[in-house]
């Protein structure tokens, strides 16, 4: 039988090669060795030049916007479709922070990504009794030394919005968004928990969030957050290529193939 973890590095690489940085190295590289054999030929000088040109029409804000702008508008069509409670549980994904500390330490702070926006959304919708229960599901990827699963600082975050910690299910094992869904399809039958589930990520990730929902059997709704396609083009010089758009196409990017592939 494959090893999930290899599959899953497997695919991490693969995502990699297609993100603009990806192609960037791997043009450049490629087209170093094509001028290397063929140094009389424009091919290997024309294949970098469109390395580089793939990555700053990536860094582009309308062409980042337009990637983002396509998946929120899916999360949107999708909150129009939601059935309503009563939710068994909130399922919170993590995503949203990068400390390499235990929670358990004194002095612990959490290191939060753009994504945070999550842990808030969760927070405020169990204080508005959408369900009585937060299940929160991201584990950590093998590292020296290894650091704690993601889920544990998103549980300490959430105590310090107010969530007791008696209302907070942890699901500590899963890497991947497909893992995160299987993975909490079994702690419920575990807990003996059924029914419907409110799923909260950001806007971006909850079309591929609802699909591995649906396929490991959970009855799910949309609560999306973290909308970013607009802010792109919210500020000064909205057509020049900025880092900032880089990495929002490289994000979207990686949502659309991960769609695609249905991982």
């Amino acid at each position: 039988m494959t090893d999930p973890s290899l599959v899953n590095l497997a695919i991490k690489v693969m995502t990699w090669a297609a993100s603009p940085l990806g192609a960037l190295c791997i043009g450049l590289v490629l087209g170093w060795l094509i001028k290397l054999a063929w140094p009389d030929r424009i091919w290997g000088g024309l294949v970098m030049l469109l390395a580089v040109g793939q990555l700053i029409v990536w860094a582009t804000p309308p062409v980042a916007h337009h990637l983002q702008a396509a998946l929120e508008q899916r999360a949107q069509a999708q909150v129009q479709n939601n059935t309503g409670g009563p939710y068994q549980a909130i399922v919170l994904l993590g995503g949203m922070t990068r400390s390499t500390l235990s929670p358990l330490e004194v002095g612990w702070q959490p290191d939060l990504t753009d994504a945070s926006d999550r842990a808030v959304h969760a927070a405020h919708l169990w204080h508005q009794g959408t369900a009585p229960l937060i299940i929160v599901s991201g584990g950590a990827w093998p590292s020296n030394p290894p650091k704690p699963a993601e889920a544990l600082w998103i549980r300490q975050l959430l105590v310090m919005l107010g969530v007791p910690q008696a209302a907070i299910l942890l699901e500590t094992d899963s890497t991947t968004t497909r893992e995160n869904m299987a993975n909490v399809a079994r702690l419920m039958q575990t807990h003996d928990i059924s029914g419907r589930l409110a799923v909260v990520t950001s806007a971006s990730h909850m079309p591929r969030a609802l699909q591995n929902a649906r396929r490991a059997g959970l009855t799910v709704d949309a609560y999306p957050t973290d909308w970013r396609a607009h802010a792109i083009l919210d500020r000064p010089l909205p057509w020049a290529p900025n880092s900032e758009a880089l990495m929002l196409s490289s994000y979207a990017l990686k949502e659309w193939i991960a769609l695609t592939w249905r991982y």
